[in-house]
């Protein structure tokens, strides 16, 4: 719209989006089809599949190569959506020549060439030689009055420019904007870069387990082998206290304490993790998922993982929460993103999307809805007091269907939590008092709130998976930071324990363009 500027030759329209035509009323389905951004266009159901775009980086004037949808071409790639190229595709590009400056478009080369050296590329060579010569050739071409050549020139200059400023330019623009999308329940910040090295300090340590063997497949890493388990006991005894778990919340542990706890109840946790705790004398505290321990049912994530490496070929269409989401795996690694695709789409949903989902995932494999396998089934009511029985053991709350309880209505939340209390006070004849929530990343699964909720349901210690900053009140006690376990020997775990303690700089969340 608007004159087009001197300056603007074709040359340089690449960096900038294209417009689809209005769509006419025959034409809305294609609409559901297609979703066009760009300089591509995209198959909805699959977009959604990946999780939909990015979250807007930078400045909303400053996109280009490195914006959402050649973001999303590189995920729709690695979940098995091969690019197609039909030259009989057009598409009008469509410009608001009037806000458009040309210090804008240099401002956004010289990013784009900052954030390339931070992802990774090699810098171009002879890079200040480069850039002198460019912006020498800008300056010589504007003055003979050749304004598209003279922005051109000045346009391959800032992006070598910006390549040599990396260090100052780029960083803050490879962050999310925004902490979730439609898409995406959560979008993790990238991990923390550069910063002074600081001493750890030691304080006493929380360990989250789940699983005690060696699964056939374990692609969240949720099982520690059992040589690995012994050799991690004998490490802690060795070299730290292992401690009961009260003795962490109520202050009582000592520097180098270490508390044990198991999450979601699985039998591994009674046949194989309790034999090795008793050996080594080391209490450990284990939360259970108790309307799993109730039905048998086994837990949604481990189904996930065998109907997407045993069976299935085609197209897969899941519908749910009012979306359809699309995938085509062919390999063992394109199954392998698609399995991580749906675990964060479902893990915010309830039970009951969740097992909607589950029913269209079976139908693609062909296998019908059944109990688990024996080594992935939760333990029974018996079992559980078997164990329970262990005077090493101690038996906490985890909800009962294992919701992400942040993203459960309040009600729900209320039920997940009191249930489970009350079930294990029926089984066990005691109530718990103490509590883990399920997934329990804090920000993400869990907020004051839910802590909130726990209180209220008489808990009087949760335990969050992840870091925490302290807050000084009542609530501290229900946001206790866990550590979970890796799958290593003793002296790998004792030094990552040590690592973990060092102080990790802050990184900065931008606020959003959008």
């Amino acid at each position: 719209h608007g004159e087009r500027p001197t300056w603007l030759t074709d040359d340089m329209l690449g960096v900038l989006g294209v417009d689809v035509p209005q769509l006419e009323a025959r034409q809305v389905a294609a609409a559901e089809r297609t979703f066009a951004a760009g300089n591509a266009s995209f198959d909805a159901a699959a977009l959604r599949g990946i999780g939909g775009f990015w979250p807007a980086l930078g400045r909303a004037t400053g996109h280009d190569w490195l914006s959402e949808d050649h973001y999303a071409q590189h995920e729709l790639a690695r979940a098995a959506w091969l690019l197609r190229y039909d030259p009989a595709i057009a598409a009008a590009r469509r410009i608001d020549a009037h806000p458009l400056r040309l210090r804008d478009v240099l401002a956004a080369r010289a990013r784009s060439g900052a954030r390339a050296i931070h992802i990774g590329q090699p810098p171009p060579p002879r890079a200040a030689r480069s850039a002198a010569t460019s912006l020498a050739g800008a300056l010589l071409a504007g003055a003979r009055g050749r304004h598209g050549l003279a922005a051109e020139r000045a346009a391959r200059g800032a992006q070598t420019a910006g390549a040599l400023l990396a260090p100052l330019l780029g960083r803050d623009e490879l962050n999310p904007v925004s902490d979730h999308t439609a898409f995406r329940h959560t979008v993790p910040l990238p991990p923390a870069t550069g910063g002074r090295a600081l001493r750890p300090r030691r304080s006493p340590v929380v360990l989250c387990y789940h699983r005690v063997g060696s699964p056939a497949r374990d692609p969240q890493g949720l099982s520690v082998s059992a040589a690995n388990f012994a050799d991690q006991l004998a490490a802690l005894r060795a070299s730290r206290t292992i401690v009961p778990l009260d003795a962490v919340a109520d202050g009582s542990a000592p520097a180098d304490g270490v508390a044990l706890t198991f999450d979601d109840g699985y039998i591994d946790n009674l046949e194989t993790a309790l034999p090795l705790l008793e050996a080594a004398g080391a209490p450990a505290t284990f939360f259970i998922a108790t309307g799993h321990t109730r039905s048998g049912a086994g837990f949604w994530w481990d189904e996930v993982v065998r109907l997407l490496a045993d069976g299935g070929a085609g197209r897969l269409d899941v519908r749910c929460a009012g979306q359809t989401r699309s995938w085509h795996p062919r390999s063992a690694e394109e199954r392998d993103a698609v399995r991580g695709l749906l675990h964060t789409w479902l893990q915010p949903l309830e039970p009951e999307l969740i097992e909607g989902a589950l029913a269209s995932i079976r139908t693609w494999a062909g296998v019908a809805a059944g109990p688990p396998p024996a080594a992935d089934r939760p333990m029974t009511i018996d079992e559980l007091r078997r164990l329970a029985a262990s005077p090493l053991a101690t038996v906490g709350a985890h909800t009962r269907t294992h919701p992400s309880l942040r993203f459960a209505p309040v009600e729900r939340r209320i039920a997940e939590l009191a249930g489970s209390r009350d079930d294990l006070a029926e089984w066990l004849g005691a109530a718990p008092t103490t509590l883990s929530y399920p997934f329990g990343v804090p920000g993400v699964d869990v907020d004051e709130a839910v802590a909130w909720t726990a209180r209220e349901a008489g808990f009087t210690a949760a335990y969050v998976n992840g870091a925490r900053a302290p807050r000084g009140d009542a609530l501290d006690a229900l946001l206790v930071p866990r550590t979970v376990a890796p799958d290593v020997d003793g002296t790998a775990l004792l030094r990552s324990l040590d690592a973990d303690g060092a102080p990790q700089p802050r990184l900065r969340r931008r606020r959003s363009t959008a």
